[in-house]
């Protein structure tokens, strides 16, 4: 079976330090929400991948490789939505004295 002769092959690529670059930006390419995730997650999800695939193919049951791409998948899309919340946020708040209000320390202190 194809896909788990390529989870074989990723894992043992992913083993190898200088490897594991070019093999997640393979994954990247071919799934690209993964590029939302954080770089840690990144690799988890790699890691994850390749056992369930092993594990599907041992059960016949692909439904836990369905899965787990759908939660890797919404917790990117999480991720990505945190992440522009946060940007967004930063912009929004000014980090110096503010002509109208005061400075932001009297807000601070209920002054």
């Amino acid at each position: 079976m194809p896909l788990v002769e390529a989870a074989r092959a990723l894992s043992e690529v992913l083993a190898v330090p200088e490897l594991e670059a070019r093999a997640m930006a393979g994954i990247e390419q071919a799934l690209p929400w993964v590029t939302w995730l954080v770089p840690d997650d990144r690799l988890e999800f790699a890691s994850s991948f390749v056992r369930t695939v092993r594990a599907c193919h041992d059960t016949g049951n692909y439904e836990p490789l369905t899965r787990l791409l759908g939660r890797w998948k919404a917790s990117a899309q999480m991720a990505m939505t945190r992440s522009w919340s946060l940007r967004s946020m930063r912009i929004a708040v000014p980090t110096r004295s503010c002509a109208w209000f005061g400075s932001w320390g009297d807000v601070a202190e209920g002054r």
